[in-house]
């Protein structure tokens, strides 16, 4: 049987808890011992979802600040064009 590298930290750590758990050792939440075996999934879906939703809010932010310098100098246009 293959072992992976990269998961084998996590469930050595989720397997030291669980012990610590079930033996009384620590009295922490089962969403802590557990943590080991969801945090890196749970972070591979949040992460891109966070960096996609920060980058819609430049492009926004960025949208919203080109529409006033257009709509500035139309006004300004039509100001200057009535003054003449």
């Amino acid at each position: 049987m293959k072992i992976k590298i990269g998961c084998l930290p996590l469930t050595t750590l989720f397997v030291v808890l669980l012990m610590l758990k079930l033996t009384g050792a620590i009295a922490w939440s089962w969403w802590i011992i557990t943590s080991p075996l969801w945090i890196l999934p749970v972070s591979a879906i949040i992460i891109p979802i966070c960096v996609f939703l920060v980058i819609i809010g430049i492009l926004l932010v960025g949208l919203l600040i080109f529409s006033a310098i257009a709509v500035t100098s139309v006004l300004v246009l039509a100001i200057s064009s009535l003054l003449n």
